[in-house]
């Protein structure tokens, strides 16, 4: 049954854990961001930046920062970009599985409440596929838990995916910006990962440009 509960949890909250996936390529780069920043006096990081591109000509072979520091800088970015398209590369290829998959009846079975939430069963038979039961978790807010409770009676419509039977999830009439999803998600996966992915390695560009320079 834990198991069970693992696997309708996941299911039942794909986006949200694309989501948090994505978000820790986005975090990475935001606290190196808020790290140089704290450590960083503006006003003389100005002075000198204004100062540079004075001399820049007649300093053209000027490296602000050292050989070895520029190679880990590549390093860095060269993995983060890696790790960005990689990471749309997966969550697009989740969702290329959903894409024609068979659209079930789920029909209530039994209503489980515990201290964590609501926990309903439901019934699904597909028809090119043995019946199973579909699991969905819900935690009411304030002093909702009846209408919660009454809502996860009603049936439900399902998503079966095709190539993992027993992988489900609530099936949407059509995807919306809130909660995109098939080739809008797709879409978007390949769009947050190009952005990021480019963004790094042209980072990764300039740590090894600095890099020859500096040998």
């Amino acid at each position: 049954m834990d198991d069970e509960l693992i696997r309708a949890w996941l299911a039942d909250h794909s986006m949200l854990v694309s989501s948090v996936a994505v978000s820790v390529v986005v975090l990475s780069s935001t606290i190196q961001a808020v790290r140089w920043w704290r450590k960083t006096n503006l006003p003389e990081a100005k002075t000198e930046l204004i100062r540079g591109l004075s001399t820049a000509a007649a300093r053209p072979r000027a490296v602000a920062v050292s050989r070895r520091t520029a190679r880990i800088g590549t390093a860095v970015f060269l993995a983060l970009s890696l790790v960005a398209l990689s990471l749309a590369v997966a969550f697009s290829w989740d969702e290329y599985g959903w894409i024609g998959a068979e659209v079930a009846r789920a029909r209530f079975v039994e209503l489980t409440r515990n201290s964590a939430g609501l926990t309903a069963q439901y019934q699904v038979t597909p028809a090119t596929r043995p019946p199973f039961r579909a699991i969905f978790s819900f935690t009411p807010r304030g002093d909702r838990w009846d209408q919660a409770g009454e809502a996860m009676k009603s049936d439900r419509v399902v998503d079966v995916h095709s190539g993992e039977p027993l992988r489900y999830r609530e099936h949407e009439l059509a995807s919306s910006s809130k909660d995109p999803r098939g080739w809008a998600l797709i879409g978007f996966n390949g769009a947050l990962g190009g952005f990021f992915g480019g963004m790094f390695l042209l980072f990764a560009f300039a740590f090894h440009r600095a890099a020859r320079v500096g040998g």
